[in-house]
């Protein structure tokens, strides 16, 4: 089993109008649909039973919001772009089917755990930049840390 944090950001509903990066996550954590992108490192596999954190940026402050499972994952197809609850601007190549969903009754903020996270150097300046990405492997511990022992 492999663990990620996933990263969402402000989008657009299925009628194009905005959404705020906690209301597009909790669209695609209660449709049970995570796209995953061409551009998403190969670093970062995913696999049936993989556990997720989903983080969002609060006032710029990135916070993990929810944790879940990946049930499945298949290629995108005409049928999941119908279901999708937001815009879509490009084609994700696959989507997670995510259940077990859960939602951290208080976020966490990741800015306060970095000492206790292996995928952040220490004395890093670039909170950021170590953020950039859509997804980050991640270790069970670090998981761990981040979803308040949700394992």
């Amino acid at each position: 089993m492999n663990y990620h944090l996933l990263k969402k950001l402000n989008d657009l509903d299925e009628c194009g109008s905005p959404l705020s990066a906690r209301m597009s996550a909790v669209a695609l954590l209660e449709s049970g649909l995570w796209p995953v992108y061409k551009q998403t490192p190969r670093t970062c596999p995913f696999n049936t039973g993989d556990r997720i954190a989903v983080y969002i940026l609060d006032s710029d402050t990135p916070i993990v919001i929810a944790t879940a499972k990946v049930r499945s994952i298949d290629h995108w197809t005409i049928h999941t772009s119908s279901v999708y609850p937001l815009t879509l601007c490009t084609s994700p190549s696959v989507v997670l089917h995510l259940n077990k969903i859960t939602y951290l009754d208080k976020p966490v903020d990741i800015k306060s755990r970095l000492a206790k996270l292996s995928f952040i150097k220490p004395g890093v300046s670039d909170l950021n930049g170590c953020l950039a990405r859509d997804a980050i492997a991640i270790t069970r511990n670090d998981f761990a840390t981040l979803s308040k022992g949700e394992i």
